[in-house]
């Protein structure tokens, strides 16, 4: 790819995997084999009652990572905008942003 990746976003599912893969480094590599160099931000915005556990496992591959949902809002039914809303701010409560 010319130019590179500046940033991705990827689903972090504790239950199913998420995306991350390999041993503890300081460069994460995504489980279709590309290595990214540049901000990843995990979709772990969800479940708040296991948000913490999904912290704590992608640290083990990211020491600095950016965070948002785990799908987007396009597929979102507005009336459960709040909701996602407060949790976002839950998250960046819980990591001191």
């Amino acid at each position: 790819m010319r130019g590179g990746l500046s940033s991705i976003h990827c689903f972090v599912l504790i239950d199913q995997g998420g995306c991350l893969q390999g041993t503890p480094t300081k460069r994460a590599t995504l489980k279709c084999g590309v290595t990214v160099a540049g901000r990843i931000y995990l979709g772990m915005v969800h479940n708040m009652a296991r948000f913490r556990e999904r912290v704590a496992a992608a640290r083990k591959y990211l020491p600095d990572f950016g965070v948002g949902g785990y799908c987007g809002f396009g597929r979102m039914p507005p009336a459960e905008m709040p909701r996602v809303l407060q949790e976002h701010q839950e998250a960046m409560r819980l990591l001191g942003g």
